[in-house]
């Protein structure tokens, strides 16, 4: 009867090791692939995110060229530099 018993457990944990080293080998892949994914998808928003922020300095060099001209414009050359001097030195201030 003992030898038995034996026999199953014997049978059951040779069994079992497979199954479970092929679970966790499942469970391993699994996650190294989810982990790829998500490095993917960090990699993706950071591209677009630095599109997105280049864009907006190129709108933001345009708008300043515009409101200068149209500052040049308006007001003589001289008070036009002196406005736009101290509009920058103020910027620097801060």
């Amino acid at each position: 009867m003992r030898e038995l018993q034996k026999l199953k457990v014997g049978f059951f944990c040779k069994l079992t090791f497979p199954l479970y080293s092929s679970l966790v080998l499942g469970l391993f892949v699994l996650l190294v692939l989810y982990h790829g994914r998500q490095v993917e998808i960090a990699s993706s928003l950071d591209f677009l995110w630095k599109q997105q922020a280049r864009r907006e300095l190129e709108e933001m060099s345009e708008m300043r060229r515009h409101t200068d001209q149209l500052l040049h414009n308006i007001l003589p050359a001289h008070v036009a530099r002196y406005f736009l001097e101290n509009e920058r030195q103020a910027e620097v201030r801060i």
